[in-house]
């Protein structure tokens, strides 16, 4: 089988690790999917975490201000070089939030960097597009 596959296989499981751990609340678990330098944009580039503890610290607020009732992500695009990668999906959410119901449609970007054999997320971007009719 092509390495990249492999690869492109493993940035995925890594990228379910991620979207599963803020969806059922299971936040640690980003320590093991981040990397120490981690760097969430935050939608039009207007707010930046920058860290492991102030990306997961963002991770951990989100998942106490709602309740995802529906999380799906499709049309992934996973690309490798070398120990670099990135990942692009569309998504689809339904959350609670305050007592309202809310949907969303985006997608998201991130680039996984490979270090001792393992990925890790070191970028992440997020590109609402709105709410879903």
């Amino acid at each position: 089988m092509n390495s990249h596959i492999d690869d492109a296989e493993m940035v995925k499981t890594v990228l379910t690790k991620i979207n599963n751990s803020w969806t059922q609340k299971n936040i640690e678990d980003l320590y093991d999917c981040f990397h120490g330098e981690m760097i969430i944009e935050g939608p039009s580039l207007l707010e930046r975490k920058e860290g492991i503890e102030k990306c997961i610290e963002h991770h951990r607020e989100t998942s106490q201000h709602i309740h995802c009732v529906k999380w799906n992500e499709y049309e992934h695009e996973i690309r490798v070089w070398n120990d670099s990668a990135m990942a692009k999906y569309r998504f689809e959410i339904q959350f609670e939030s305050d007592g309202n119901n809310r949907s969303e449609t985006g997608f998201e970007l991130y680039a996984f960097s490979r270090e001792s054999g393992t990925w890790k997320a070191v970028w992440n971007f997020i590109v609402p597009f709105g709410q879903a009719t």
